[in-house]
């Protein structure tokens, strides 16, 4: 038995290393180490210059990266970022789940693979911990994590990530880098102290701690922690206690002290009250169990005078507003002053929140007060809408006590003209001058209590946009609760107060109110939107935009239905959006893809619901429309197909010399004798060729214009390359030293500089291996020059004397398109995982589409080896097969129509030969069968000598036309713009070494704009202008002449 499997480790370890080995043989290199270029200059000959187009580049959403790694259908993990926040970090994103190890779940690898996503340096300190883990009806796994920073919470840090059933990933959040650490150098309790001081001066009464309270009722400090927070005013982080503060039963607040300096450094109210010109409030709630003995129905008037059925619990002869009739309620748990799981009903005895005093409401005559009947009715009938229609399990979730407490006085010991949910319980005043008692609303029931949902879920902070959303919901959910009308609190205002009938109206935000009267008009448009700093930001006031877009959401669905059923349909939307998409820092630009993704979810990408939800939030000014989750921005846009006549450039079978074949004549023309080692690579209008030759020396091959010919130069003498490409536009050159390394230097001709990347695998798995790369091959820029796609041999460490080794793609960024400066040498792999015994490598570019991708694919059998070309689509993670059963590798090129693929191959009798196969529509896949090309051949690149723009020609949103004339320009240039709107722009012009040279604004008109920028104090050379608007940017190429 150990023999066998002896054996069996061998066969399998050297079925490894033949996998490497036979996609690609091992290299001999001819420098041991040693090679510099970093000083070397490479001039081309006079007259050929680098080709530069000018054209609109596409960083109109400066989140989206040209190419990510995807996960494709063999294992690719792609990244197509969606928004970026001011740092350039991923804050919405799509890709593939990746995972592949068994023994890692999900939600870990998640957390271990978040920072990396992110493209957060790993000397950052930030890890993201679990905060809950659910799969839904859909089958769509929820994950929710909060940011740490050197292991203390980074205050609203969080980041959720939604796995589809088809594996795809949607990931969205809030990422906050703190610059430094911090020690703390006071405790919570002095943290306390410190806020208690601070409120008090402002007015904030604190209930004294000589009065006795209920039990449930939890005065003074209630929670703190240590969080870093950033503070937007002063642009500096802070290591602060969070503080969760009562002062007394009716208020509530979040304090932030300084922990270092004991500085209170904000405060704000986290109650919430039905009328904010009055009061506010807050939430919670326990779990279940069949009812008990006790559990009896009775029924009484309420204070609408309609007589309800009413849930009570029987004592003896005596009888409590206590409903333990509820699945959550725990009998053996069961205390008359603690019922756990309960829907309780409580006496204030017209005490005030400062000396809070509570009683049960009990009667052994079955007489009841009318405002206690309908607090507990109202009660029971928001518990049933959150179990009946969302499978809530109460207020909190997981079954917590619902508490109402009636008869409730404001501090000077009047009627209380206000209701409010204080976190713990449910208060009703009995209503003074602009109010009836409260507890007469079940919409005013549902909106407080929806609010401890709220908490619950997104835990939506209470101030500004993230206050106003929270405000909307908890009027969303109370007039789904209390459904008859769009009206909140119709059944307790004085008309003498709210002429309209109604605190607020979500079919009329206005509310028949004049403008700004901010007690009863809110806005129903971004346009209208208060921007000032009372009531929290305009909580209770902004909340009438989002209120009007959900609305208007359920007319857009009754057009083909019925309102109530609309609703039904709305509602089931906007509590997954809830609990499963709002973040706790959520704004309105933030509530729409949420919204939007949860109509996915239920009922599809641009299904009706979609669609009339999208409609909503357009007619409210909230976002444009799109898909949230990847899909409503097209990045798969393809470049203008180069018109020039084609051409395709090669070596012979023996890899002697360097040939042109023309293409509709047939014609071949020997370039040059020398051998070649490398592949020749051509720019994209044929004007210059690079190759090393088998003296490993650097060679290029120029075309020129006068003589028609091509004219061949040693670029560099020294015997020192293995390989090299040059850019689509001719602007960069990629080499390799003929030295095993893990890098590859890029040289920028504009500047006459060399950058060097380190290549790295950055998707490591549960870093129990450890995976290095140790050489580079093949190479490929992507159109705009911004990546350099290559393969790589890597070596895995697998705890035995024969080190897994494979081959795989990665992208790294080599060049910054929006400030033209080096790029910083992030790398993404095209597969995740690559499948043991699999190796892929010499990848190239489609010719017009930057999202495609063709490449070798070698899987390693026990006694043979199975070689395949194969295509990818980098955006979408598809994979297909273009041509299969191979016996070696293709080094392939596209044509320049993207209709067929040229690869190395052999005849019919053997001899090695370029082939071709038509592709299909996709361009991954092939369509037809394969044809000979050029017997004799091989290494060959498709290409035509016509002049084209190479990179993605995209508008900035509210722009139609861009232009740039003269171009190339001696003394000044002339900005032509089109657009939509009024916009303001900025205009950069940059040199080649990423210098602002020049700087100026302008403010456009919508139609026709012309502007001049004077630049007859440049010098000769490239430059790029840079256009910014509040949309993006936009980047043109400009080249300087002489006088």
């Amino acid at each position: 038995m150990k023999k066998f499997t002896f054996s069996t480790l061998l066969s399998l370890l050297i079925l490894q290393v033949v996998t490497a080995q036979a996609f690609k043989k091992s290299h001999q290199f001819t420098i041991s180490s040693g090679a510099k270029i970093e000083n070397k200059i490479l001039t081309k000959p006079s007259g050929f210059l680098p080709k530069l187009e000018s054209s609109i580049v596409p960083v109109i959403n400066p989140s989206y990266k040209s190419l990510q790694g995807h996960q494709l259908q063999t294992g690719k993990t792609a990244m197509q970022v969606i928004q970026m926040n001011e740092e350039g970090i991923p804050i919405r994103f799509i890709t593939n789940n990746k995972r592949t190890q068994i023994q890692m779940s999900d939600a870990q690898y998640w957390a271990e693979q978040l920072p990396k996503s992110l493209s957060l340096p790993e000397y950052a300190g930030t890890a993201y911990t679990l905060r809950s883990e659910e799969k839904d009806k859909q089958g769509i796994i929820h994950i929710k994590y909060d940011q740490t920073f050197e292991g203390i919470p980074v205050f609203n840090g969080e980041y959720f990530v939604h796995i589809y059933p088809d594996q795809k990933v949607l990931a969205h959040g809030v990422v906050q880098l703190p610059d430094r650490y911090f020690e703390a150098k006071i405790d919570a309790i002095e943290a306390y102290n410190q806020a208690q001081i601070e409120l008090k001066k402002s007015g904030i009464h604190f209930a004294s701690d000589n009065i006795e309270q209920p039990a449930f009722i939890k005065l003074g400090l209630q929670q703190s922690r240590l969080v870093y927070w950033f503070n937007p005013a002063t642009s500096e982080w802070h290591l602060v206690y969070e503080l969760d503060v009562f002062p007394t039963a009716m208020t509530r607040y979040t304090v932030l002290t300084d922990a270092v300096s004991g500085k209170v450094v904000k405060y704000y109210q986290k109650h919430c009250l039905l009328s904010h010109s009055n009061n506010e409030h807050k939430h919670e709630t326990p779990v279940n169990s069949a009812p008990p003995q006790g559990a009896e129905v009775t029924t009484a008037k309420d204070l609408l005078d309609v007589t309800r059925s009413l849930n009570v619990w029987r004592e003896n002869s005596t009888v409590y507003l206590i409903d333990g009739s509820r699945p959550m309620f725990k009998p053996g748990s069961f205390k008359l002053d603690n019922p756990i799981g309960a829907i309780w009903t409580l006496d204030a005895k017209s005490t005030n929140p400062n000396n809070l005093k509570v009683d049960q409401i009990k009667s052994t005559t079955n007489t009841w007060a009318k405002n206690a009947v309908s607090a507990h009715y109202n009660a029971g009938i928001a518990f049933e809408y959150y179990t009946n229609t969302h499978t809530r399990n109460s207020i909190n979730g997981i079954g917590g006590s619902i508490i109402s407490v009636v008869n409730v006085n404001d501090e000077s010991g009047g009627g209380l003209d206000n209701a409010f949910w204080n976190g713990q319980a449910m208060f009703y005043g009995n209503g003074a001058q602009s109010f009836m008692p409260l507890a007469r609303g079940l919409d005013v029931a549902g909106h407080e209590m929806s609010h401890g949902v709220i908490e619950s879920t997104a835990n939506l902070d209470y101030e500004g946009e993230s206050g106003a959303i929270n405000e909307s919901f908890a009027d969303v959910f109370g007039v789904l609760i209390d459904r008859d009308d769009w009206k909140v609190g119709e059944d307790v205002v004085r008309l003498s107060e709210f002429p309209s009938g109604a605190l607020r109206n979500m079919s009329d935000p206005h509310n028949g109110a004049q403008t700004n009267d901010f007690g009863r008009w809110q806005p129903r448009h971004v346009n209208e939107q208060y921007k000032g700093t009372a009531d929290n930001g305009g909580v209770h006031i902004n909340s009438g935009i989002p209120n009007y877009a959900f609305y208007l959401f359920v007319q857009e669905l009754a057009k083909t239905s019925n309102e109530a059923a609309a609703k039904g349909v709305a509602e089931k939307v906007y509590y997954k959006a809830l609990s499963q998409y709002l973040t706790r820092s959520s704004k309105f630009k933030e509530l729409r893809p949420a919204v939007e993704q949860a109509c996915i979810d239920l009922h599809g990408n641009n299904s009706a619901v979609h669609n009339a939800a999208k409609k909503a939030f357009d007619m409210v000014g909230i976002g444009s429309s799109g898909t949230p989750g990847g899909g409503g921005t097209n990045y798969q846009k393809d470049l203008p197909v180069n018109p020039g006549k084609e051409f395709v450039v090669c070596t012979d079978d023996n890899f002697d010399g360097v040939y042109l074949i023309n293409r509709s004549s047939g014609a071949i023309t020997q370039l040059s004798q020398n051998a070649v080692k490398s592949k020749p690579s051509v720019s994209d209008d044929g004007s210059e060729i690079y190759y090393v030759g088998d003296d490993s020396k650097l060679y290029g091959l120029f075309y020129n214009t006068s003589t028609k010919l091509y004219q061949e130069f040693i670029l560099d003498s020294d015997p020192i390359y293995r390989n090299a490409c040059i850019s689509k536009d001719g602007s960069f050159l990629a080499v390799l030293y003929e030295q095993a390394e893990n890098k590859i230097h890029v040289y920028q001709f504009s500047n006459q500089k060399w950058n060097t990347f380190t290549l790295s695998n950055p998707t490591t798995g549960s870093g129990v291996n450890t995976s290095n790369v140790k050489y580079a091959d093949f190479l490929d820029f992507e159109h705009s020059g911004q990546y350099l796609m290559y393969d790589c041999l890597s070596e895995l460490d697998n705890g035995t004397l024969n080190p897994y080794e494979y081959w795989d793609i990665g992208f790294v960024r080599v060049f910054d398109l929006v400030s033209k400066t080096v790029g910083d040498g992030h790398i993404e792999k095209l597969f995740g995982d690559i499948p043991e015994n699999v190796s892929i490598g010499n990848p190239v570019f489609s010719k017009n589409s930057p999202y495609i991708i063709a490449f070798d694919y070698v899987e390693a059998q026990s006694s043979f080896n199975t070689y395949s070309l194969l295509g990818a689509n980098v955006e979408t993670g598809d994979v297909g097969e273009i041509a299969i059963n191979r016996d070696d590798l293709g080094f392939a090129s596209y044509s320049v129509h993207d209709d067929f693929l040229l690869y190395d191959g052999v005849n019919t009798s053997g001899d090695i030969s370029l082939k071709y196969k038509p592709l299909a529509k996709s361009k991954i896949a092939s369509n037809g069968n394969e044809l000979l090309f050029v017997k004799g051949a091989r290494y060959g690149s498709w290409f035509a000598d016509g002049k084209r723009s190479l990179v993605k020609t995209v508008s900035l949103p509210g722009l139609t036309a861009v232009s740039v004339s003269p171009n190339p320009f001696v003394d000044h240039i002339v900005i032509n713009l089109e657009s939509k709107e009024a916009l303001d722009v900025n205009a950069k012009i940059v040199n080649a070494a990423g210098e602002i040279v020049k700087n100026q604004n302008f403010s456009m008109i919508s139609g026709s704009n012309q502007f001049v920028m004077n630049t007859d104090d440049l010098t000769s050379g490239v430059y790029f202008l840079s256009l910014t608007t509040k949309d993006g940017f936009a980047s043109l190429s400009l080249i300087k002449s002489g006088h």
